[in-house]
């Protein structure tokens, strides 16, 4: 996945296989892909089920708020 890019959450970002997990006998749901981030979301209810992010603490810079 390319900095940047809508593809969502990567499940092979930890170097090992961690798909986002599947809620048996719920229907029907949805997956939303952002930037590095998926919502899976209850299309009845409209709420997000659940949700799944990649974050390297590495690359993460202090904003200094205040």
């Amino acid at each position: 996945m390319s900095v940047g890019s809508i593809e969502g959450y990567d499940p092979g970002f930890l170097g090992v296989t961690l798909p986002l997990p599947k809620v048996p006998g719920v229907a029907p749901t949805r997956e939303l892909p952002y930037v590095h981030f998926t919502a899976v979301l209850h299309l009845e209810r409209r709420l997000a089920m659940l949700t799944g992010v990649n974050l390297d603490g590495a690359q993460l810079l202090d904003l200094g708020r205040g």
